[in-house]
């Protein structure tokens, strides 16, 4: 019997802990699996906070991906457009054609800054590369007594403590400059990340308060005015200096093009198959790609248990009894240098519908940076090919 065609698209936390997990739980001979990645290296955006602040250095939010294959994988180098879900085929950006039996995305998500009218053409995005870069020069150049306005105006969003990260991390290279920025954190929760429980919230709230930030939580954002520089929203509005909000997402285009997701909201995955795309058995949805839909965070690590789930589902389909995850857990963090806060969740009753998630604070103070650069060790160093 030939081997199944397995392609995985997307080559970041959740497509490398999907070929990671496949690679060691699949049978050798009954798989073969193929990557295929826009780029030859992909962004480890946990540490997109310190660059866009001057603490990191671009070059270093990128991971090569060049070693796909030495873990035994076929890595292609190109842009996937379109899924052709009836005659399982992938369409690559170069004109070839990739059949599968299997179609694992881990696409990502896509900014929608069109949202909220007059965001884009007012905002930097600190979750690219470029909007980090753009924010770390833009501060350089803002005077004392300027008024940064960060945060997150509707979800979902990758990462949901990275706007109150940044807004400690914009406090401290205001004193590294010799100035004080006045920074306002903006969000559509009130109290911050109330999902979380009132033990997480509590703690940032406390950390935005020793580090002198405004917090305004609740908000419904309207409209931003580029040219006066102002935030509005229902009942209420917040001028700047500078705008550093992180937009909403919407699902990637590749699956709204290829009909897998709808123009507006997530594609429906089932969690008790693998996230299997609800019309489509051979087709698995992972990582940001879907994870909203269930109102769980983007994020790697659950991302990353998608993946194990997707990889235990095709086990099972090949005769091969893999026990899937029990449970989803995410860890992240809140580092403002001089403080901060590592949080440790349970997702399971939020993405299998069983209730809310568990949230504690596991750890607080200084090294909270030392904590998270020892998880980016660790993903470079394991997950990373």
């Amino acid at each position: 019997m030939a081997p199944k065609r397995v392609l995985v698209i997307g080559s970041g936390p959740g497509g490398l802990a999907f070929v990671r997990e496949a690679l060691r739980v699949l049978p050798k001979d009954g798989v073969e699996i193929t990557v295929v990645e826009a780029s030859r290296r992909v962004v480890f955006k946990p540490i997109l906070t310190y660059v866009a602040t001057g603490f990191r250095d671009p070059e270093d939010v990128y991971v090569s991906v060049e070693g796909l294959e030495k873990l035994g994988v076929k890595a292609i180098f190109d842009e996937a457009v379109k899924v052709d879900a009836g005659e399982r085929k992938v369409l690559l950006r170069g004109g070839s054609e990739i059949s599968y039996d299997y179609l694992v995305v881990a696409a990502g998500g896509e900014p929608n800054e069109a949202a909220i009218p007059g965001l884009a053409e007012a905002n930097i995005n600190p979750w690219t590369v470029e909007g980090a870069v753009k924010l770390r020069e833009a501060l350089k150049g803002l005077g004392d007594g300027s008024r940064v306005v960060v945060g997150a105006l509707r979800p979902p969003y990758p990462c949901p403590p990275a706007p109150f990260e940044l807004a400690g991390l914009v406090v401290r290279v205001g004193e590294r400059l010799g100035r004080k920025f006045n920074v306002t954190a903006v969000f559509f929760e009130k109290p911050p990340l109330r999902a979380l429980g009132e033990e997480v919230y509590t703690r940032v709230l406390k950390l935005l308060e020793s580090s002198g930030i405004e917090f305004i939580g609740g908000i419904e954002a309207t409209e931003v005015d580029p040219q006066g520089k102002v935030l509005r929203y229902k009942g209420g509005e917040v001028s700047f200096d500078l705008l550093a909000v992180v937009p909403p997402f919407k699902p990637p285009r590749l699956l709204r093009d290829s009909g897998l997701a709808p123009e507006s909201g997530w594609p429906a995955v089932d969690p008790y198959k693998g996230f299997r795309h609800a019309k489509y058995d051979d087709i698995f949805l992972i990582g940001d790609s879907s994870i909203a839909v269930f109102r769980a965070p983007m994020s790697g690590f659950l991302a990353s248990h998608m993946a194990q789930a997707a990889t235990a589902a095709i086990a099972r389909d090949l005769g091969v009894e893999v026990e899937p995850p029990k449970r989803a857990y995410a860890t992240c963090f809140v580092d403002h240098i001089v403080d901060g806060a590592a949080i440790f969740c349970d997702f399971t009753g939020v993405i299998y519908g069983e209730g809310k998630p568990h949230c504690h604070v596991v750890a607080e103070g200084p090294l909270t940076g030392a904590y998270k650069k020892a998880y980016e060790d660790y993903w470079k160093g394991n997950v990373a090919p």
